[in-house]
């Protein structure tokens, strides 16, 4: 077994068919750790399957193959936990770029002349910030708009994107207090909830990969 940061995990472990062994929650010293532990062999790193699937071969795998092993996701400084008990984990997702994050840090922009809002959420549409409409309606169009000068809270995610459209749109807009950025927390889906926190280290066991496993099919 070895403890690795889950950025050398992400390409090796994400749609995984596992089955959940335990979620857990512990003190280690004065901090608070959150383990999920999950069960599965990765078949798609058998040497076989790699060299049939690089050369359009066929593939398959008997059904006795046995060396399911455990691997443990740690969340480092959590700060929202959200688990639902299942029985199975299909994928993994690491992303430090998502809606949950987004709400956590907010700064104010005052416009000072008139605006349509919707043009504005079009273009931060435009922009490929990843919102969806739904979200970014929740900011811009509700309350409804009213006589400038006023000030709208967005996420700092938007803050430059929102700026240079508000200045394509030629409407003069003043942040009095620039958003300072901070390392951004690190958000993990696995299907029976998710965990925000500011890191994540893994713990890889070795596996094995008989050559007799892999059997492929006609």
């Amino acid at each position: 077994m070895a403890w690795v940061n889950y950025r050398e995990t992400v390409e090796r472990f994400n749609h995984i068919d596992a089955e959940l062994i335990r979620f857990t929650t512990h003190a280690q010293g004065e901090e608070t750790m959150v383990e999920l532990t999950v069960r599965f062999y990765p078949w798609w790193e058998h040497p076989l399957y790699v060299a049939a699937i690089e050369r359009g071969k066929p593939w398959g795998f008997s059904d006795d193959q046995k060396d399911v092993r455990e691997v443990t996701v740690r969340a480092i400084r959590p700060q929202e936990v959200q688990f639902l008990p299942v029985r199975y984990v299909t994928d993994f997702e690491f992303t430090q770029d998502d809606p949950l994050l987004w709400k956590r840090s907010q700064f104010s922009l005052f416009i000072n002349g008139p605006l349509d809002r919707e043009l504005l959420l079009e273009g931060l549409l435009r922009e490929g910030t990843h919102a969806t409409r739904q979200f970014l309606s929740g900011y811009l169009l509700a309350p409804p708009p009213q006589p400038a000068p006023y000030a709208l809270a967005l996420p700092i995610r938007f803050y430059e994107p929102a700026l240079r459209i508000l200045a394509q749109l030629e409407v003069p807009a003043f942040c009095p207090y620039p958003p300072t950025y901070s390392p951004p927390l690190v958000a993990f889906y696995f299907g029976g909830g998710h965990i925000l926190a500011e890191d994540f280290e893994v713990d890889v066991p070795d596996f094995i990969h008989k050559p007799e496993w892999f059997q492929p099919t006609t």
